[in-house]
């Protein structure tokens, strides 16, 4: 494969975090960057961006979502959105998302790097007041999370959790003996094989509101009663309980989209909802005594 980059976007320092998309013409209300460097010290950014009323298309160019023209035989490292494609000739580095409507979920793909692959994050950003989900002080008012699909292992993280199929919970605040794989600035990741040779790997980032360590695990322990599984979910939610009978489904807007049903055979049917992120809310068989989890449809 051919090595490119745009030299340009590469000017960046990891001793101070920007929040601004360099080329955007005007910046979006919230913008996380996410840093990366491979073993040879090449470093590229990609930005994930929040916007009221931002379009689901990359129309909205002057807030950064713009293609970039490769650059043939330079550094040898790009990371691009794969929902844009990488293509012979251009590439995408930001995604601008109205994340009220939806969470903010998408592909990266690191082209040409050699292990160790690290990506940096600033947790401090998921505090932002900039962002459109409610205040969980003195918790973040987001969770970012990263599931990654290469030969690789985490080699920066001493909980015995993580596995290639968990989430990667990334936050300041939670604690891995009770949330299981969790990071908190950075993410160092080595080839299972102790592959020295160029590489390319798919991670998927995410943003959505905090809910504790509702995703680091695949099960949902609600209390000591109540368990709900998988997280994320397609098709349907399974329950262990000894007290819940009842369920109510809420998007991440408030609007219930599935009113008051009987819990039947410990199964909740959820495909027929679209993909985001929903509240699950459980009540006993007076229809009291509402337990509340958010949980991701698939």
């Amino acid at each position: 494969m051919k090595n490119f980059i745009l030299l340009a976007l590469l000017a960046f320092s990891f001793n101070s975090f920007a929040q601004t998309i360099p080329w955007a013409t005007q910046q979006p209300k919230w913008v996380f960057p996410i840093y990366a460097k491979d073993a040879n010290g090449v470093r590229d950014t990609i930005y994930f961006c929040y916007q009221p009323g931002a379009s689901s298309s990359i129309t909205d160019t002057n807030f950064g979502e713009v293609y970039f023209s490769l650059v043939s035989d330079s550094i040898s490292f790009v990371a691009t959105y794969t929902n844009f494609g990488l293509t012979d000739t251009t590439y995408m580095k930001a995604d601008v998302s109205d994340m009220v409507s939806s969470m903010l979920y998408l592909d990266v793909e690191y082209y040409n790097f050699r292990y160790p692959l690290t990506i940096y994050f600033n947790t401090l950003l998921l505090r932002s007041d900039s962002l459109p989900y409610p205040d969980a002080s003195p918790y973040p008012k987001a969770s970012f999370l990263v599931r990654y699909n290469c030969n690789c292992i985490i080699s920066n993280n001493t909980s015995s959790y993580c596995n290639p199929s968990d989430w990667i919970l990334v936050s300041d605040t939670a604690d891995i003996l009770t949330c299981g794989c969790v990071v908190n600035d950075s993410i160092v990741f080595q080839d299972i094989f102790a592959d020295t040779s160029l590489q390319s790997g798919v991670f998927t980032f995410e943003v959505l509101p905090w809910n504790g360590c509702y995703n680091g695990l695949d099960k949902i322990l609600l209390n000591e009663n109540e368990i709900i599984y998988p997280n994320p979910a397609a098709d349907f939610l399974q329950i262990q309980s000894t007290k819940s009978e009842y369920f109510q489904i809420i998007d991440i807007i408030g609007n219930i989209v599935v009113d008051l049903q009987q819990i039947k055979g410990q199964t909740i049917p959820i495909g027929s909802l679209q993909h985001g992120v929903f509240t699950l809310v459980l009540f006993d068989r007076n229809k009291t005594n509402p337990i509340k989890s958010k949980f991701i449809k698939e």
